[in-house]
């Protein structure tokens, strides 16, 4: 079928030529797409988009001209191009900002490894309810009271063993932070 037939049968909403328009365009509009985002993922993902675009738009389309159908497909893919690239967009840094270092040194990786084998060596020194609390309490991050909830005991008691297990770990570790 020729160009302009085909885009007039699709116009119309004959399933055959649509899909033949899909299958024409669909390289053209990856190529191009790929031009813009140097990214074979996104590049399918536009022409994906934009033929789906099309496909809505296709009976709202005013020229009969193939040329002008070409440039119209090829500006919706640009504006998915655009569009997305303005949503990934991050925010910009402010000035003088230096993030931190996520990783540790070396040396402080096994000091840190040291410290929290040294805690667990501690914890072990306290009794099962003990460490039950202080495993909610630093790990979960929970309450007194949900703390209490969780246990089926007061809150009053949950400070008490607390402060307890603490003092019991303060002793243990020594010099080391808790």
């Amino acid at each position: 079928m020729e160009a302009r037939a085909l885009l007039q049968a699709a116009k119309r909403g004959e399933m055959e030529a649509l899909e033949e328009l899909c299958r024409l365009y669909h390289p053209r509009l990856c190529r191009y797409a790929y031009a813009l985002t140097r990214s074979r993922e996104e590049a399918e993902d536009v022409a994906q988009e934009a033929l789906v675009a099309m496909l809505r738009a296709l009976p709202d389309f005013r020229g009969a001209d193939t040329g002008k159908f070409e440039g119209w497909l090829l500006r919706i893919a640009r504006n998915r191009v655009y569009s997305e690239a303005r949503r990934k967009r991050p925010a910009p840094i402010p000035e003088g900002f230096e993030p931190p270092d996520p990783a540790p040194l070396p040396g402080e990786r096994l000091e840190q490894a040291e410290r929290r084998a040294r805690l667990l060596r501690a914890l072990d020194g306290l009794d099962a309810e003990s460490r039950e609390m202080v495993a909610l309490r630093y790990d979960l991050e929970l309450s007194y009271a949900q703390i209490a909830a969780a246990l089926e005991t007061s809150p009053a008691r949950v400070k008490w063993r607390l402060r307890d297990a603490r003092e019991k770990l303060r002793k243990l570790l020594g010099d080391v932070e808790i």
